[in-house]
């Protein structure tokens, strides 16, 4: 019996840290449905730019923003995920995708990407249209 409590201790305690995301503070500007119109004021972000139709593009920056926060960085530093991410079209077949970086980073403690096709940049005053979803 005390094994089972033992175990269902651990399960809720794994699955209570592992879906903990930090979100960004923001304001929310506007509420339409679903849908929050806010205001960043300043966030770090790691962004890849992908070239193709917005699911597969959108799916292969993902991958790469997320090896770069599981470690596979210069500093093998593993960073918290965050939200929101952020996914918009540059231009035609291009889409941008950014991970916001935790609130206690900087450009000064961010680590450089591995892989050239992640930047890091400084995001002031953004205004974002955000649909709020679980899972």
């Amino acid at each position: 019996m005390k094994c089972i409590a033992v175990l269902i201790g651990v399960f809720i305690w794994f699955s209570a840290n592992t879906m903990a995301v930090e979100e960004r503070s923001y304001d929310v500007i506007e509420t339409i449905d679903n849908i929050e119109i806010r205001h960043y004021s300043r966030v770090f972000a790691a962004e890849v730019i992908a070239e193709g139709e917005r699911n597969d593009a959108a799916s292969n920056a993902f991958r790469l923003l997320f090896k770069y926060i599981s470690g596979k960085n210069k500093a093998e530093l593993k960073i918290p995920m965050t939200s929101p991410v952020s996914q918009a079209q540059e231009s035609e077949g291009m889409w941008s995708v950014l991970f916001f970086m935790p609130a206690d980073m900087s450009k000064d403690n961010l680590p450089e990407p591995s892989d050239p096709r992640v930047s890091l940049k400084e995001i002031r005053n953004v205004k974002v249209a955000a649909i709020r979803f679980s899972g």
